[in-house]
This record gives structure tokens, sequence and C-alpha cells, in this order.
């Protein structure tokens, strides 16, 4: 099967709300690597997977799933809410730098790069940041299927688009909460989250399903080999604009600010800031929901909060320490701030980097803003959890509530 057949068959099953079946025995890791390596290859065109390197981290993934409390058919839903994609992924990758192997020699300068934690603006901001024209962004699509950039005329008769866009059509109806919160549209500047997944040395997996065995693993990784494959995509996707400075998007980039500025020294990293029971809240209402949307409604979402909290509360602590060896990289936008007035973050973020910002270009964010308000998805609302979850934040957090005058 070509890749644009598998587009368009994934496309088909997206609509058709197909899902797997109940019943059946445990997954079998060693069956389920051979199968989704025989069916990537086969629906991508390709069979050649790169390096090796990516295998432990799908081999940790596979024990984990196969170990953890989940019914068979959970197992089996969670094997198929992404790993084949990944894979798939990585052939795609793989196959593009085979056909422009120069490419790779391409420099990527500078990359204007948002991170912070999880609902913390990081979103948003990178949506307004994408208005100005001198930056290309990550789109969706492309971070599922890596290629060189086509003509935007070109993307709605792609399969792979069509593919992306039914995905998220899928996902935003699935679920209210996730819709308001996460709201993603295919063409659209989209996380590093994906291409970042194809070395299977992600929190990806850890943070959408309960895996604790695959969570301890992947902590203990060194993500710069991630890193480094994630540059390589980059310099794929902007094959045809090689000069063209990347605007990206990550709150993961938070937990590896060193393996970032590592594969990219002089980037400059802008990152947002809200306090953390807030931000937290927003987190563990939006897992709850999309674990709930995947695995059922009465599948365990307690162990989330206690998850989150340790996971971020590290990288915030992590990030503070390469910060202050790296100051002139980074600026600081204020979760508050930005809701505010989110010209004026903005115009701070350009000074701080002595980008300038043209009359044009303020005027097309300011139509942004006027056409994107807050609610334009629905309202996420969490209820009561900032005030559960600030009983769990504040020691955890301390040093960075203090450091930002987040209190």
């Amino acid at each position: 099967m070509t890749a644009g057949r598998y587009a368009t068959a994934l496309l088909s099953r997206i609509r058709s709300g197909s899902r797997p079946e109940e019943g059946g025995a445990a997954i079998d890791p060693l069956a389920v690597e051979a199968e989704v390596h025989e069916s990537a290859a086969g629906k991508a065109g390709f069979a050649n997977f790169g390096d090796d390197d990516y295998r432990p981290g799908l081999r940790q993934l596979l024990g984990s799933i196969a170990a953890s409390r989940y019914s068979a058919r959970q197992q089996r839903v969670i094997v198929a809410g992404g790993i084949e994609l990944l894979l798939v992924g990585r052939l795609y990758s793989e196959r593009g730098w085979l056909q422009d192997p120069e490419c790779l020699r391409n420099r990527i300068e500078a990359p204007l790069i948002i991170c912070g934690l999880p609902r913390s603006g990081t979103t948003a901001l990178h949506k307004l940041l994408s208005i100005d024209r001198r930056f290309q962004g990550l789109e969706a699509w492309l971070s599922i299927y890596p290629m060189p950039r086509p003509p935007r005329a070109r993307w709605a008769s792609m399969p792979e688009h069509q593919a992306v866009a039914g995905m998220f059509e899928r996902m935003n109806a699935a679920s209210g909460v996730y819709s308001s919160a996460h709201h993603r549209d295919a063409d659209e500047v989209d996380e590093c989250l994906w291409l970042l997944g194809q070395s299977f040395v992600s929190n990806q997996f850890p943070a959408a399903f309960e895996l604790p065995d695959f969570d301890a693993w992947f902590r203990a990784q060194s993500q710069l080999p991630a890193y480094q494959r994630f540059a390589n995509n980059l310099r794929l996707i902007g094959a045809n604009e090689p000069t063209k400075p990347w605007l990206l998007k990550n709150p993961g980039h938070l937990t590896a600010l060193d393996a970032l500025l590592d594969t990219f020294p002089d980037a400059r990293i802008v990152q947002t800031h809200r306090h953390p029971a807030a931000a937290l809240a927003s987190l563990v209402s939006l897992l709850a929901a999309a674990r709930k949307t995947a695995l059922g409604p009465s599948v365990p979402v307690d162990g989330i909060l206690r998850r989150e909290v340790d996971y971020w509360s590290e990288a915030t602590r992590n990030a503070m320490r390469v910060r202050e060896q790296r100051r002139a990289n980074v600026a600081d936008v204020l979760y508050g701030d930005f809701v505010t007035d989110p010209l004026r973050s903005v115009r701070a973020i350009y000074d701080a980097f002595g980008l300038d910002l043209s009359t044009a270009t303020v005027s097309d964010m300011q139509a942004w803003i006027d056409r994107n308000p807050a609610d334009k998805h629905g309202t996420h609302a969490y209820g009561g959890l900032p005030q559960a979850v600030s009983h769990e934040v504040q020691d955890s957090f301390g040093d960075y509530i203090e450091r930002f005058d987040l209190a």
C-alpha cells in the first residue's frame, strides 16, 4: 500500500469510528513489535526504519503496556493510539532523507522556541506569533507525516493532510473538554511532540496512560538523540525554505532544555509562566478527559495529579538550573500579562531578542486576537481542581513560584 493510500485508509477508519474489538488476550510485546513494524512498512510503502536506537524505547513501552493494570481491550487501544503512526512517521523521515540527503546539511539558525508548564498560554502565544510571516512553523499534519513542505494550495487535496484533519475532527468531537481546552487543526502550527516521539523517548505515552514502568525508564534517558533526530526532521520539512527561521513550541522542551540548547545553541527561548496550581489543574482535567474518552468512563484517573506534579516540578527545577547558565537565550512571559494584553507580551519578546515588529504584523496579530477569543471552542471548566492541586504544588514548586512571583 502506498503512503497516499494508507492515509486515505486511515481517514476512512477515522470517519467510520471503528474501535478495537472487546475481549481477547493481553498483548504479547514481541508479537506486537513485529506486527506494528510490518504494518507500518506496508502502509508507508517503505521498510527502512533507520538506526535501531528507537527499539529499546519501543520495547520498554510495549512491555509496560503488557504489564499495566489495563484490560486486554484497553491495552490494544493504547497500542492503536499512536505507536504505528509514529513508526510510519519514521518511515516518512527516512525516505525523505534518502531522497534529499543534502537537506541534512542545512543550518537551523536561532529558532524561536516556546516552552513552559502545560496550560500556561504556550498554544495561544504560539499561534499568535505564527502570524508573523518571517517564521516557518511546524504544521500539525507535517509533524505526523514529515516531508518537504508542499505549497499550501495543495494541502487540502493531499491524503496525509486529509487523514490528520479527520483524526483531529474525531478527537475534537469525542470530548467537549478536549475541544475547548486544546482544539487542534491539521494546517495550524502544532507541538513538536510527534517528531520527538519518533525516538520513543517521550512523555507522550506516560502522560496519556498509567504506564509506570515506561515512565521510570523514560525519565532516566538522555533526550539528546531524540532532539538530534528532531532537528533533522526540521531540516527535511523546511528543505524548500532552508534559511527561513523556525518558530517552535512544546511544553515538554522545559524538561530537556539542556538537550534543546545542545542541539540549537543559539535558540531564542520563550518561557511562559502560570501558577502551577492553575496550570496543572487544567492539565489534569484535560488528561483525565482524554483517558476516559480513549479507555472508557470507568478507567482510573486518580494517579494523574501526583504523576504530573512530580514530573513538572522536576522539569521546572532542571530548567531553572539550565537557565542560569544561558540567561541571554531566554525571555519570560507571565500568563496573566499575556491574557490581559497579548500584543504587549509579543512586543516584549521581540525587544528581548532584537526583532523588528512591523505595523502590518501588529495589525494581522490584532485581527487574529479578535477572531480567536479564549472561549471560541467552548469553556474549559475544571471545578475545584485548582484548590485541590494547590496543596500538592506548594512544596514541589515553592522555589519556582517565588522566583517568578507567581503567588
